[in-house]
């Protein structure tokens, strides 16, 4: 289980830096001696801004095996470079074993169709293809989306209220619709409440407020079943995050409260991505703010410790 508690040791981040920007925001860290930062340099990896062809999936993923090879324990925190990337979020979900939820933050739902075709990933339709493609994803569980969909795709209907999307899947029962998901008096995390959206082979992609997120985590740390987390800065106001994409309003003290309702819940991973680079303007105050969050949410997740 991934631990909350806090821990003498240096807390163990690994760093997966496709643009750089991380450099910059390290400098400026509070207390850097408390991590053990151990970086990945993908900065030469073509292909990877926004999408991932083949090639490029190739090589992440054996690089993530190799870093991955000498973890201890199932929790670890994983910093995923700006918004742009976070479709590396699939390579972590495509290595689980077990049944698993996904509890998403995001400004954004990430669940568009590829517009680059089957074989790419995408940073805005990396949940679309995880749902569509690992069988351990039961549900993915969403908080402070407040961007909508722009209009409709082959396959997908909007029914304007709560942006419920409907997508063409097989039609026998999706995960997390079985009566062995999360929730509280037996229910799913899609029975719980929320917007729901139904995507690839009829899973649920849900969207919940801070109250029915309660409920949700309850269920899921009463019935031990795993969680992973996977967390965009953008999901927080500018006051908190300088990131390249349009942001939501949730405050950091908010952001921080919402994370601590996963204590005692199975955590198999948690990753962290957002922020902004020079090439897109970022000033020497986005980096400071920046750096200022990253430390507070790196230090929320001790992870895996020096050995």
């Amino acid at each position: 289980m991934f631990a909350f508690t806090k821990m003498k040791e240096r807390i163990r981040i690994d760093i997966l830096d496709f643009s750089g920007m991380f450099s910059r925001e390290r400098a400026l860290i509070p207390e850097p001696d408390r991590f053990d930062f151990r970086i990945v340099d993908f900065t030469g990896l073509e292909e990877t801004m926004c999408f991932c062809g083949p090639e490029s999936a190739a090589v992440i993923r054996q690089r993530i095996a190799e870093m991955e090879r000498g973890a201890v324990g199932p929790g670890r925190l994983h910093w995923i470079d700006t918004g742009d990337y976070h479709y590396l979020t699939y390579f972590f979900l495509e290595r689980l074993t077990r049944p698993f939820t996904l509890v998403l933050f995001d400004n954004h739902p990430d669940d568009q169709p590829s517009v680059f075709g089957p074989d790419m990933l995408s940073c805005g339709g990396w949940v679309r293809t995880a749902m569509e493609t690992l069988p351990n994803l039961r549900c993915v569980v969403r908080v402070g989306v407040t961007e909508k969909i722009p209009g409709t795709s082959p396959g997908m209907t909007e029914s304007g209220a709560g942006n419920d999307v409907e997508v063409a899947g097989d039609d026998g029962e999706g995960a997390g619709n079985d009566g062995k998901g999360a929730g509280n008096d037996g229910k799913t995390p899609d029975q719980v409440g929320g917007d729901e959206k139904r995507v690839g082979n009829g899973r649920s992609v849900i969207d919940v407020d801070g109250e029915r997120l309660k409920d949700v985590v309850a269920g899921l740390a009463e019935r031990g079943e795993s969680v992973y987390l996977s967390i965009d800065k953008d999901v927080l106001e500018w006051a908190d995050a300088r990131t390249d994409w349009s942001q939501g309003v949730m405050r950091l003290n908010e952001l921080l409260s919402l994370l601590d309702l996963f204590k005692g819940t199975d955590l198999a991973g948690v990753d962290i991505c957002g922020g902004r680079t020079e090439a897109k303007g970022a000033t020497e105050e986005d980096f400071a703010v920046n750096a200022r969050t990253d430390a507070v949410l790196m230090g929320r997740f001790p992870g895996q410790a020096r050995e």
